[in-house]
């Protein structure tokens, strides 16, 4: 199982807890110099990610995204923020909360069914280098129902 088939088959929940000040990703270099200009994301910016949200919301399944800021935000943060919209408009649930408040924070992942974890790992300059997969062992899913009871308490992005 890789991280783009389970985007695609996961039965009912999909959870991402996202907490680096800042990800570099050459698809979003173009949106992010355009927000430094203008303050907005271009309108068509990450219309791929929507549909698959809006598909799979669409089939029932539910997508969420624990949110972790720095204070003050980053310019990534900021940015992320306004990228998130279009997802949001097509189901996704993303909800927010300072980083200084999870000092056990360590990494990133995704949690599909309560099943499946991808742990994700990236350089120091935060570029994604691969997700690794595996069926979650107890002690990932502890600390994952931990972090979706965090996400529970936070506050939503409209």
């Amino acid at each position: 199982m890789n991280l783009a088939d389970l985007f695609q088959n996961y039965e009912e929940s999909a959870f991402r807890l996202e907490g680096l000040p800042a990800y570099k990703v050459d698809e979003e270099t173009e949106a992010l110099d355009h927000f430094a200009r203008h303050g907005t994301v271009p309108v068509d910016f990450n219309s791929e990610w929507s549909q698959l949200v809006a598909k799979n919301v669409g089939d029932g399944k539910t997508m969420s995204r624990l949110r972790l800021l720095s204070e003050p935000l980053t310019t990534y943060e900021a940015f992320e923020l306004e990228a998130y919209k279009p997802g949001i408009n097509a189901g996704e649930d993303i909800r927010l909360q300072r980083r200084s408040n999870f000092p056990q924070f360590v990494e990133d992942f995704w949690l599909f069914d309560e099943r499946w974890i991808a742990k994700m790992n990236y350089r120091a300059d935060g570029s994604w280098v691969s997700a690794d997969v595996v069926e979650a062992s107890d002690e990932q899913l502890t600390t994952a129902r931990e972090w979706i009871n965090a996400f529970s308490k936070a506050e939503p992005l409209h």
